[in-house]
């Protein structure tokens, strides 16, 4: 009957290893991942691909100018021409309700991923949730002791 609280005192203990090393590795995933997504790091290291990649977004991004051949047209025509060139660039960007429809897609957009960000690395970190643990702060601290267990 003795061997039973030794046993039980032993898992007990194997229990708070078990859980100290499991918060340390969390610990090391969640700073592996910080470093992997912070684009800064790479800037850093890879200084020339950075700008190669710089480059290569710019000239993607920006569009690219077209040529008018006058052909002998007055400066007139070519403004008439520039008048409908704009409108119909405008009909097809949308009205200001489209625009706006626009704008706060993209903030509703930007908000969600920076909640899914802040979510994935929460949960990478292990922070607590406050629905669990015994409301004593015990898991903010770091101290993950059992109740009663150890000293």
């Amino acid at each position: 009957m003795d061997d039973l609280p030794n046993n039980a005192d032993e898992i007990r203990r194997r229990m708070g290893e078990i859980r100290r090393d499991l918060r340390r590795e969390m610990k090391g995933m969640a700073a592996n991942v910080n470093a992997m997504t912070d684009w800064r790091q790479y800037v850093r290291l890879y200084p020339w691909a950075a700008l190669g990649v710089a480059v290569a977004v710019g000239y993607l991004v920006v569009p690219r100018r077209y040529k008018l051949l006058t052909n002998g047209l007055s400066s007139h025509d070519l403004s008439k021409i520039d008048v409908l060139v704009k409108s119909l660039t405008r009909e097809k960007q949308g009205g200001p309700v489209a625009r706006v429809f626009q704008l706060l897609a993209r903030t509703a957009l930007g908000a969600a991923e920076a909640y899914a960000i802040q979510y994935v690395k929460k949960s990478l970190a292990g922070a607590p949730s406050t629905s669990r643990g015994t409301g004593d702060g015990a898991a903010y601290r770091g101290d993950f002791r059992e109740p009663g267990i150890g000293g």
